[in-house]
């Protein structure tokens, strides 16, 4: 065992809007069962990969990462006003590339403070558009040393893509929910294909 983590639970600062949930999960909610205990041993991502809080690592891999970081490209996590992110997804694939095992128990919890403000349509449009990016330079990384995608959503063809960008860019209007997505396959498309698709 490499890295461990477990369930986190939030407590919002005030209630969230409806739409929000199906977004939670990038404020690092993990809201497992108590019983869950699930192993990983190689990608690609799902939602059991252990996230930042509260995560545990075993101290010679820590280190070994820091000196990975040093002498390949280290992925950097909050800096200023950009919502970036996947460090501690970086730090998880290190620990797989070591042939070391990632793991998620419902039985270690913890609370996760949320203010109001990241529940906002704008805050969470700015974090889907960080998330991607991030996400896109965790495969650049990772995906020639596994030798396969570390995101399914980047395997996604353009035939398939196009025509959720079209749909999201109109419901999005009426609807915070799609205007999210909208900025999601907007950042996708314009990290894939460089078509300058506007995500705002």
């Amino acid at each position: 065992m490499g890295l461990l983590g477990g369930r986190i639970l939030p407590e919002y600062d005030a209630e969230p809007p409806e739409w929000f949930n199906e977004f939670e999960h990038w404020l690092a909610i993990r809201r497992y069962e108590p019983q869950l205990y699930v192993e990983t041993t190689a990608p690609p991502f799902s939602s059991h990969f252990p996230v930042g809080a509260g995560i545990a690592v075993r101290r010679d891999l820590a280190l070994a990462y820091l000196r990975d970081c040093a002498e390949t490209s280290r992925i950097e996590g909050r800096r200023g006003d950009a919502l970036s992110s996947g460090e501690d997804l970086d730090l998880g694939l290190f620990v797989l590339s070591r042939e070391y095992k990632l793991a998620v128990s419902g039985k270690l919890s913890l609370t996760h403070v949320i203010p109001k403000a990241r529940t906002s349509k704008e805050y969470i449009e700015k974090l889907a558009r960080g998330s991607v990016e991030s996400a896109l330079a965790l495969e650049r990384k990772w995906a020639p040393r596994f030798g396969g995608p570390i995101y399914s959503s980047f395997a996604l063809p353009l035939r398939a893509l196009m025509p959720r960008l079209a749909i999201t860019r109109v419901l999005g209007l009426w609807s915070p929910r799609y205007k999210v997505k909208y900025c999601i396959y907007a950042t996708l498309s314009q990290a894939r294909f460089g078509e300058g698709v506007q995500s705002s």
